[in-house]
């Protein structure tokens, strides 16, 4: 029988997973079932305690890897057996995130929209390596749908995870380089990069952020710099007692001009960012094809300058042999 999940992901930050699941606990969580896996540490004793602390009345489990598997592979893992153990949907979190109280009424919400051509819900506005996030208290009820992703807060709907996110997860990008030129290797990078290369996919992201990172320490990503930069006002969506009418907003004239431009701005960023990469991969490739012309031709000069000398030599032995045979 499916059912539906909420999988938490958590290394050695239990004062952050604990901020984590007293925002989650403001929501009604009676019909979700709540995976929780943690990296092998010193600190998973404490994470025990919290979570038998904060989650008693609910249904959840919590595991610890006999291994560390590292931000690219441990939720993957965890996805796939949540997944494979007949999960319909799952609320996917890191231990540094703080959660609306209505996620899950706008989780709900979600799982009876057409989704044909949506990859994944977003629980904030953004993409990957970006501060430019959208979090918007005017319009707390729209969504729209935006050619950006990121990490902080995901719904996917099984088929979601089958179709998009499984197969390239483990993938390098191929439009996120360093300004060194050197290809990033995060998880989220790689969705971020098939999500632009998708032309009719899109990400459903809210108007009003309904989560944040608050894990300014002991990142493996994140610096307290950018941490502070990115998230610090960062606002989230907190009534606890209004109904909304939640609404994708299919045309973009529907909001206002801040939020349009907002989004119009960040949409010609992600086009400059595949031509300059496009461009860029031109280019290595004719330095590549630059390269073997010249191996080419050192190859085929040594072999000259070897036939040569061999003939040279082969001569000289034939004139030593004959010389000695007369």
């Amino acid at each position: 029988m499916s059912f539906k999940a909420i999988a938490i992901t958590a290394f050695k930050r239990p004062q952050y997973f604990e901020e984590m699941l007293q925002s989650l606990i403001k929501n009604d969580l009676t019909d979700w079932r709540v995976y929780i896996q943690l990296e092998p540490s010193s600190h998973h004793e404490r994470f025990l305690e919290i979570a038998e602390r904060l989650l008693k009345p609910y249904n959840y489990s919590i595991t610890v890897n006999t291994t560390r598997l590292g931000v690219k592979y441990n939720p993957y893992h965890m996805l796939e057996n949540v997944f494979n153990s007949g999960a319909m949907c799952c609320i996917y979190l890191e231990e540094d995130l703080i959660v609306s109280p209505d996620l899950i009424k706008l989780a709900n919400w979600y799982l009876a929209q057409d989704l044909r051509d949506v990859l994944v819900l977003n629980l904030l506005s953004g993409g990957c390596c970006s501060a430019g996030f959208i979090s918007n208290p005017n319009e707390p009820n729209k969504l729209f749908k935006a050619k950006t992703f990121n990490s902080l807060g995901l719904v996917i709907i099984e088929q979601q995870w089958q179709q998009h996110f499984k197969v390239n997860w483990l993938r390098t990008p191929k439009h996120a380089l360093t300004k060194n030129g050197l290809r990033f290797d995060g998880w989220d990078l790689a969705i971020f990069d098939y999500l632009l290369a998708s032309e009719n996919l899109y990400v459903l992201q809210p108007i009003f952020a309904r989560a944040s990172h608050i894990g300014k320490d002991n990142a493996t990503h994140t610096t307290p710099e950018f941490q502070k930069h990115a998230f610090e006002s960062l606002e989230i969506y907190s009534e606890t007692d209004h109904e909304l009418i939640y609404e994708i907003c299919d045309d973009q004239y529907q909001l206002t001009y801040p939020i349009r431009s907002h989004i119009n701005l960040r949409q010609e960023l992600n086009d400059t960012l595949i031509t300059l990469k496009d461009k860029n991969r031109e280019h290595q490739t004719l330095i590549k094809k630059h390269d073997m012309l010249v191996n080419e031709n050192l190859l085929q000069f040594l072999f000259r300058k070897s036939h040569k000398y061999f003939v040279n030599f082969k001569n000289k032995l034939i004139n030593v042999l004959a010389t000695k045979t007369r």
